[in-house]
């Protein structure tokens, strides 16, 4: 169960806003990006600790471009 809420809180967090999230300790950002254009989706890469797991979330369809990408 811990694993299944971990997963929907990262999915959670890759709409928002990343300059006011704050990730729980044991979980560390190691790439990002941002960029959302037609041919490009935001993302992260991150591992948590807690339950040794390799995180990668990509924002799914957000807007237009989301849609046609």
């Amino acid at each position: 169960m811990r694993t299944v809420y971990k997963c929907v809180l990262y999915s959670y967090l890759s709409y928002k806003d990343r300059s006011i999230i704050e990730f729980p300790q044991d979980v560390k950002i190691h790439y990002e990006k941002f960029d959302s254009n037609v041919s490009r989706i935001p993302f992260f890469i991150a591992t948590d600790a807690s339950i040794n797991a390799i995180i990668v979330s990509c924002r799914g369809s957000s807007c237009l471009d989301d849609f046609i990408t």
